[in-house]
Order: structure tokens, then C-alpha cells, then sequence
């Protein structure tokens, strides 16, 4: 019985444990939302806010930059 006890309490406590880190969790997510409202943008990235999900060969989402640039063609050089 006493083996009983101490078995239930340890798992309340992991329970309440788990319950309070999906709270903050919650918390975090919530205000990841109010960003993507603010903002307009349709997904934010939270290590890098310049990065992007970016389909890679066709089905693969990756998180990435979407780099652009433009040569002139007669001397190879970088304008934009």
C-alpha cells in the first residue's frame, strides 16, 4: 500500500508537471498568433524572422531563405 502511494504521488506530480509546461506552451502559441495577425504575413519563423518555409522538390518543406538576384548579361555582374 505504501509502494501504492508513493507510485500515485510521483505521477501527480509528473502530471501537474506536464500540464503546467503545456500551459506555458499555450501561452507561447497564443502569442505567436497575435504576431501572424499583426503582422499580415501568412507564417513566421521563430529562430530567424527573414526565413520562410519553402517547398524543396516539390513535397519537402524546409525552412529557408527565397534569395533573388539579378546579372547583367554582358558583364556578368550582380545588379540587384
Amino acid at each position: 500500500a505504501q509502494n501504492d502511494a508513493q507510485e500515485t504521488s510521483t505521477t501527480l506530480t509528473n502530471i501537474q508537471q506536464k500540464i503546467e509546461r503545456l500551459k506555458q506552451n499555450k501561452i507561447k502559441y497564443e502569442l505567436l498568433e497575435e504576431q501572424l495577425k499583426t503582422s499580415g504575413e501568412p507564417q513566421v519563423s521563430t529562430t530567424d524572422c527573414d526565413a520562410r518555409a519553402l517547398l524543396v522538390q516539390g513535397q519537402v518543406v524546409e525552412v529557408s531563405y527565397n534569395i533573388q538576384a539579378a546579372v547583367d548579361d554582358k558583364h556578368n555582374l550582380v545588379v540587384a
